[in-house]
């Protein structure tokens, strides 16, 4: 006779009042007030998420959606693809849409690409795909094709260094589209459960894109959290701080008459029958609920706990005396699993080492690979794993899903983990991932690149030779791009440096572009997170090595230049900044300024003229790698100028407008024709030529969509549209300029927009050049 599985959670009523009391609370409340959160702490099997699953039938009988994702130990405080979890959370959502009617598909659709644009989408997929199954369009800009035994020239084309390194304004974009898409998600009106478990395993960077998932989050969407006891200064401990409307429950050992019947309901028996069994049990596990039902179904395998017409056991005291017994729950767990066939043991330790959900194409690849499985030779490689691993989900280790394998508790993973000895562990993630590289195949790389990354970096990838080395390397530069490029700078950054730690002396003789790549990239993230002192190491080594490269040169530079003005250190930022632009000969002059900028002034504007409006918007897009990434500077010490040296400010306008005009059209072009618009305005030439540049300034920003469009927005009205456009007539772009600095985290254009309409309706004598911008509006 089986066991049974109880129908009900034992001795947790208490709690589970509090948890329906916080759901139905949640909806009793405005729908534009804040998403609740609930947190739930516990130890390992106490039952935090079956408590959690209790709200389940009630979500979806109000019509919700229950969704949910899990940390996982094994990537924590290590590198891995960037907002997985939450990703995977989303996934869940995306699939409970799909199976909605066509109406509620399209409600949703239809809201979510009205608010998020078309070029937005690209960004928010990178940080969460199953996106792209509701609203539409493409996923990762990445090389798709990228896999580490392309030929060397096309390994130096994926990896080629990259110079958009706007990555602060990529971030707040980021983080500004979640919002919005949590928020559309909220506004449906159906309730949405977002159940995070082993909130002890998230890093910092999941947590920080967590927090504007729950502000975009707004009443009934509700978070659950779930987590083991841990140190309050980890950093979800500081997060949560900030939560709304937020319900603390903790969870306790099970009192002994809740594990006696718990133990009854298992064995379907009465709870005076079984005292003395629940009572050993309650002992060696502690009343911890998961921990019981091991012990009742070890003593079942061991032969101890027997069905006669009745559930009967052996002698508690004599069983004890006699050793037979294990009272160590982990030994329990580990003992369950020896006793299954041999290579269902080494399946289950396959997929403990990838993790708490394994892809089955790529466990049966494994399984084929590192065992002779002959009687599944005309198998496909799911169809292998599967019947591999039917055995295990029969016994309740795993469960299968069409997709994938998950373990059925976090303590069978460990249990599987540890049938290696610590020593043998590293060695084991190394095999796994050379047989990855080995044999997944190009077009499913990209797909498992971080599944490949993380066995990999955490065997000894020191120990290979060279050739697998390189490989290696090339893998963690991908993953830190691609981690870069979903905005999390932290993983990327750890990826780098992995990449980093396995470069050798000779690789910059053999492998320079590699190097060069890895520490450009490496520089730039630390400069984001502010690790500074590996920055500056890492770029004396760029300025050392790579000397006959103006670009890395540039590269570095720029990165040097974006630091010092994050320390507020611009004077120097400036200084080190036009020292880097004679790498390509542009120099400025110190004296006799004011003649220079009459100069300049009158050989940009005559250009200007020549050229014309026409020939200026079809300019083709620069190509010369060295002005590109000069424009991005040039771009940066104009801002700097501004405040700190107002007399090469114009001359760094001219010429950054003169090299668009010579080399093509660069991001930095709007930005720069509109400065040059408000520079008229400021030398006292009529209005209607500073308007010229302005209008210019916004048809090239069309043309290239720079994300500089809130910039040129401000510079535009506040030197010129105001005195020629009705105010009315400039609202609608105003308020485009100021979407876009919401994006992009650009308060300063905020208030800049708000300060341009407080002038405007105070009829400041700034704005008024013969008329009143006001009286338009009135």
């Amino acid at each position: 006779m089986s066991l049974l599985q109880p129908d009900r959670l034992l001795g947790r009523s208490a709690e589970e009042s509090i948890l329906l009391n916080a759901y139905f609370a949640s909806l009793s409340v405005s729908k534009n007030s804040p998403a609740s959160s609930i947190l739930i702490h516990g130890d390992s099997g106490i039952g935090k998420t079956k408590l959690a699953e209790t709200l389940r039938p009630h979500v979806l009988e109000d019509d919700g959606y229950f969704i949910q994702g899990k940390f996982d130990q094994l990537s924590y405080a290590s590198a891995k693809q960037p907002y997985s979890i939450i990703a995977s959370a989303f996934a869940d959502y995306c699939s409970a849409v799909e199976h909605r009617d066509k109406d509620t598909r399209q409600e949703l659709a239809n809201k979510l690409r009205r608010e998020i644009q078309r070029e937005e989408r690209t960004l928010l997929f990178e940080a969460i795909p199953a996106l792209r199954r509701i609203i539409g369009g493409r996923c990762y800009p990445v090389d798709e094709n990228y896999h580490p035994h392309h030929s060397c020239d096309a390994c130096q084309d994926e990896t080629k260094i990259s110079h958009n390194l706007e990555s602060n304004s990529r971030a707040h974009r980021l983080n500004y589209l979640i919002r919005k898409f949590v928020s559309v998600m909220s506004d449906v009106g159906d309730p949405i459960i977002l159940l995070l478990d082993d909130m002890q395993w998230a890093n910092k960077e999941e947590l920080d894109l967590l927090h504007h998932i729950m502000l975009g989050g707004k009443n009934p969407f509700i978070f659950i959290f779930t987590c083991r006891p841990m140190d309050a200064s980890h950093p979800f401990f500081q997060a949560a701080e900030d939560f709304y409307c937020k319900t603390d429950i903790t969870l306790r050992r099970l009192r002994l008459d809740s594990v006696r019947d718990l133990v009854s309901e298992t064995l379907g028996i009465e709870a005076d029958d079984c005292a003395t069994l629940a009572g050993f049990i309650s002992n060696v596990t502690d009343g911890n609920p998961f921990f019981v039902q091991q012990q009742i179904i070890s003593f079942r395998e061991k032969g101890l706990l027997r069905f006669e017409e009745k559930w009967v056991w052996d002698d508690i005291d004599i069983m004890e005396e006699a050793g037979i017994l294990d009272t160590d729950v982990m030994s329990v767990l580990s003992e369950k699993i020896k006793r299954l066939p041999p290579l269902t043991q080494q399946v289950l330790k396959i997929c403990s080492y990838i993790g708490s959900k394994t892809d089955i194409h790529i466990l049966g690849m494994l399984i084929r690979e590192t065992h002779c499985a002959e009687e599944f030779d005309n198998d496909e490689n799911e169809t292998l794993a599967k019947n591999v691993i039917s055995v295990a989900a029969h016994e309740g280790l795993v469960t299968l899903s069409q997709d994938e394998i998950s373990f059925t508790h976090d303590s069978f993973a460990e249990a599987a983990y540890s049938l290696l000895e610590p020593e043998e562990r590293g060695p084991f993630h190394l095999k796994l991932g050379k047989l990855l590289i080995q044999h997944v195949s190009k077009d499913l790389f990209q797909e498992h690149l971080f599944t490949i990354a993380v066995q990999l970096a955490r065997g000894n990838p020191k120990s290979l030779q060279n050739e697998d080395r390189i490989s290696t390397v090339r893998i963690f530069l991908n993953a830190g791009v691609k981690s870069y490029s979903a905005s999390a700078f932290p993983v990327a950054l750890s990826w780098f440096s992995f990449g980093i730690s396995l470069l050798q002396e000779q690789d910059w003789l053999h492998h320079r572009r590699l190097c060069a790549d890895i520490y450009l990239k490496a520089a730039d993230a630390s400069s984001i997170t502010g690790d500074y002192d590996d920055m500056n190491s890492w770029l004396a080594i760029i300025f050392d090595r790579c000397n006959d490269s103006v670009v890395d040169l540039l590269t570095a530079y720029y990165i040097r230049v974006r630091k010092l003005a994050a320390k507020d250190e611009d004077p120097k930022a400036l200084d080190v900044g036009l020292e880097a632009l004679r790498l390509v000969n542009i120099r400025f002059p110190s004296k006799n300024m004011i003649l220079h900028i009459m100069v300049r002034f009158a050989q940009t504007r005559c250009s200007m003229k020549i050229k014309g409006v026409d020939k200026l918007i079809e300019l083709p897009p620069i190509i010369d790698e060295q002005m590109i990434i000069a424009l991005k500077l040039l771009n940066l010490l104009i801002h700097y100028a501004l405040n700190w040296n107002q007399e090469l400010f114009p001359l760094l306008i001219f010429k950054a407008v003169n090299l668009n005009m010579t080399h093509g059209m660069s991001p930095q072009m709007p930005s720069a024709v509109a400065l040059y618009g408000a520079i008229i305005n400021r030398f006292g030439f009529p209005i209607d030529e500073a308007y010229r540049p302005g209008e210019l300034a916004l048809a090239l920003q069309q043309t290239i969509s720079s994300p500089n469009f809130a910039h040129v927005t401000v510079l535009n009205h506040a030197s010129s549209f105001l005195f020629i456009k009705k105010l009315s007539d400039c609202l609608k772009t105003l308020r485009s300029g100021w979407d876009s600095g919401l994006k992009e985290g650009k308060i300063f254009i905020l208030d800049m927009i708000m300060y341009v309409l407080f002038l405007c309706h105070n009829d400041m004598p700034i704005f008024n050049r013969g008329r009143s911008p006001s009286n338009d509006l009135r």
